[in-house]
């Protein structure tokens, strides 16, 4: 009776351990990624984007390859503060270890190129599709894994914007504000998305001529 109790009291304090592990993970990921939202945004603000982060945009189209092509200031910037608040706050090194791979899992899945979209048990990630608008389209779609914080922040993509390379602080720019010209290029730049890398293998900003002046002219 008495050894059985105490192989009770061991799964106890294993099942223990193993939820707050997971706890851990979770607070973590959550932590690392709005931290890692907003570095990935201010890099987009035009001295530091011209300077450094425009490095890692060469890459309209990206490849797996392109997961570590960034300038080694960016990257050492962007390392360090991730890993200095370990110093002050400890954290275990599984769920550390974790998120870290998770991360650059996601990280050569998004600049992969391919159709990937995130699984029923992923209601945070979003689907390649998401980064790859963000090269294409450059200053929008911040985040890495939780897509929320661009939902939150107003720099999630928007049907009725148009984003470019030269329209910085992730909010686009309102068709009203658009020439003849401008329109017939977005058409164009919208028409060569892969249809097949979002849900329904139906492109999902795609307009033409004439809901562009529908939406201008209200």
């Amino acid at each position: 009776m008495r050894f059985g109790r105490i192989r009770s009291l061991r799964r106890f304090r294993k099942l223990k351990r193993t939820s707050g592990q997971l706890v851990n993970v979770k607070v973590n990921m959550n932590k690392e990624d709005y931290c890692t939202y907003w570095l990935h945004r201010i890099y987009h603000l035009p001295f530091l984007y011209k300077w450094f982060h425009k490095l890692h945009h060469k890459y309209k189209q990206p490849t797996a390859f392109a997961t570590t092509a960034i300038h080694p200031f960016e990257s050492l910037h962007i390392q360090m503060t991730l890993v200095l608040p370990l110093f002050v706050v400890p954290l275990h090194w599984c769920p550390f270890y974790i998120v870290a791979l998770y991360t650059y899992y996601h990280g050569i899945i998004d600049h992969s190129g391919i159709n990937f979209k995130s699984y029923w048990w992923q209601p945070w990630q979003p689907d390649a599709i998401f980064h790859d608008n963000h090269h294409q389209y450059f200053h929008v779609n911040f985040a890495f894994n939780i897509e929320i914080w661009d939902k939150i922040h107003g720099t999630y993509r928007r049907k009725d914007r148009v984003y470019r390379e030269d329209i910085f602080y992730g909010k686009g720019k309102v068709f009203q504000e658009l020439t003849e010209s401008e329109i017939k290029d977005e058409i164009q730049e919208r028409r060569s998305e892969n249809p097949f890398a979002y849900r329904g293998n139906k492109l999902k900003y795609e307009l033409n001529i004439n809901e562009f002046q529908q939406v201008k002219n209200k």
